[in-house]
């Protein structure tokens, strides 16, 4: 009996190291894989680019949902010049005017929206209203994250749906606008 009691606690013992033993491997193997992450995904110390699939545009008030908008660009012109006093023998650049690209809008046609309808029944040769309009980035909760603003726009083209009978794309329409200016908050 003396040789049995002697066995189970040795048994008894081996176990308890075993498991010792485990649990020292799942916290090395913890450890590494913390250190590894740590290594490989550092904190970062700025926040993650905005998604730029939602967003909103008001014009004269009225807000309207576009698919695409594309063309919100400006461009610096780089003047040559040379300095009367200058002993360098070479031009030197300096900035210009600042010209900004036509900003294209485009949407899906729905029995309700009246916003190309509304440009498309000023009178030819009228003077074209002038207005700013406003592009809000939203973020995944829906708030507004950055906004553009377009100044003294108005339509110079608009682009309305092409039909087909063998067609089954949904029915585009597209305003092009020029500007005067973008402003951008964040």
């Amino acid at each position: 009996t003396g040789m049995n009691e002697l066995r189970s606690r040795q048994t008894l013992l081996n176990n308890k190291i075993r498991s010792v033993s485990m649990i020292m491997r799942k916290t090395v193997l913890f450890l590494v894989a913390l250190s590894f992450s740590a290594v490989c995904f550092p904190v970062r110390s700025e926040p993650f680019p905005l998604l730029k699939f939602q967003f909103r545009v008001t014009i004269d008030s009225k807000q309207f949902e576009f698919q695409e908008i594309t063309g919100l660009a400006s461009d610096l012109e780089g003047v040559k010049t040379k300095g009367g006093n200058s002993v360098v023998y070479s031009t030197i650049k300096m900035p210009g005017i600042k010209r900004y690209g036509n900003v294209t809008m485009k949407k899906g046609i729905a029995p309700n929206t009246k916003i190309i309808a509304d440009y498309l029944n000023q009178k030819s040769g009228s003077p074209a209203k002038k207005t700013n309009i406003t592009i809000d980035l939203l973020d995944e909760n829906g708030k507004v994250s950055m906004t553009w603003i377009l100044i003294n726009a108005f339509p110079v083209k608009i682009t309305t749906t092409d039909v087909k009978a063998k067609g089954n794309e949904i029915a585009i329409e597209s305003i092009e606008v020029v500007h005067e200016g973008i402003t951008q908050k964040k």
